[in-house]
């Protein structure tokens, strides 16, 4: 498995939500709604290092953006939850590894504070 490489002491199993798209039914013409899926996953979630800070493409960081490394396709603005702390998190961009394993993907993530009513 790709995150073998990955110590298991940082490992952690997270969540995301998925949401498929809607689509025409070709029988009665009515709109299908997309259906939300939850993808649970096992990930690493580590700090930047400078060299991130330094290189960082998709712009602005803040001391809550986390990297992510993971063996699964995640899409940009994908919410990802921490099962066991619950931290919530955004992804905010992200690379494969192929020259690793055509697998794994480090994604960008910035941490998003619940807002209390």
């Amino acid at each position: 498995m790709e995150l073998d490489m990955i110590l298991d002491e940082f490992k952690r199993e997270l969540k995301c939500g998925e949401k498929t798209e809607g689509y025409y039914d070709r029988d009665t013409g009515k709109w299908i709604d997309g259906k939300d899926n939850e993808i649970i996953f096992k990930g690493a979630i580590l700090p930047l290092s400078e060299k991130d800070l330094k290189y960082l493409q998709e712009g602005s960081y803040t001391l809550d953006t986390v990297k992510l490394y993971t063996d699964i396709d995640i899409k940009n603005n994908t919410y990802v939850t921490d099962i066991e702390t619950s931290e919530k998190y955004k992804i905010t961009g992200g690379i494969g590894y192929n020259q690793i394993h055509r697998n794994f993907k480090r994604y960008f993530m910035q941490k998003i504070d619940d807002i209390n009513a």
